[in-house]
């Protein structure tokens, strides 16, 4: 790569094909996907330019590369015409989720006033689902719901605890938590808990030992002898 410019000479020499891409943006593009350190190495100002080829790169265990750039297209506003559908949606979307999100709003303060749960939820034109027991390996329930509800503080007895959440669709749903009903060990079969018990011991003996190593080299005088770092013969 010393004083070489020309990628094709470049390859010649070592005996290397040379690959065209197109295409390739800030956020990357065949046949490199995302690979952070291609997209550096091609938009480097020097390379993108094309006054000079880039460093090698290592794209992945398998691969590395040179890059030469030979036609960049700065970034522009595009015309209106081309990205008007676009841009509508976006503001459907961006309109639909604040009216969501204000009718959640709508129910929640309903609920904090004392409205039951169904009349909260037919004030603001839907329906409320019949109550449902809920657990952390519910299938047949949004993952972002059984997440919001588990991580909501839990109700006191003849007191509920509401709340809203994004579902995966997109779209808003409000919960209140009646009771909070521990688990029961003695429902998981005998072998699960001990493997378990094993999983969470061997978790604390690790943070147990990496607390250990760092207390001792924080605890510890570090000599460095520098003429044995700079003897000749050292390496």
């Amino acid at each position: 790569l010393f004083d070489a410019s020309d990628i094709r000479g470049l390859a010649g020499t070592v005996g290397l094909e040379v690959k065209a891409a197109a295409g390739i943006t800030r956020e990357g593009g065949e046949p490199f996907g995302d690979s952070e350190a291609v997209v550096t190495a091609i938009f480097d100002e020097r390379v993108s330019s094309g006054s000079q080829l880039s460093e090698i790169v290592e794209i992945d265990n398998t691969r590395t590369a040179v890059f030469a750039v030979t036609r960049y297209n700065p970034s522009q506003r595009q015309p209106l015409d081309d990205v008007r559908d676009e841009v509508a949606d976006a503001v459907r979307a961006q309109q639909a989720e604040r009216l969501m999100a204000a009718r959640a709003e709508a129910m929640l303060a309903a609920l904090e006033s004392g409205t039951e749960f169904a009349a909260a939820a037919e004030s603001i034109g839907v329906t409320a689902e019949e109550p449902t027991v809920m657990t952390r390996g519910s299938q047949e329930i949004d993952p972002s719901v059984v997440g919001a509800v588990f991580a909501a503080t839990k109700p006191t007895p003849g007191t509920s605890t509401t709340g809203r959440t994004l579902t995966s669709d997109g779209g808003y749903l409000v919960y209140s938590i009646d009771a909070a009903i521990p688990g029961r060990p003695e429902g998981i079969p005998q072998a699960d808990r001990d493997s378990g018990k094993l999983q969470i011991t061997d978790q604390q003996g690790v943070g147990e030992f990496i607390a250990l190593v760092q207390a001792l080299r924080d605890s510890a005088d570090v000599v460095i002898n520098e003429d044995a770092l700079a003897a000749s013969d050292l390496f």
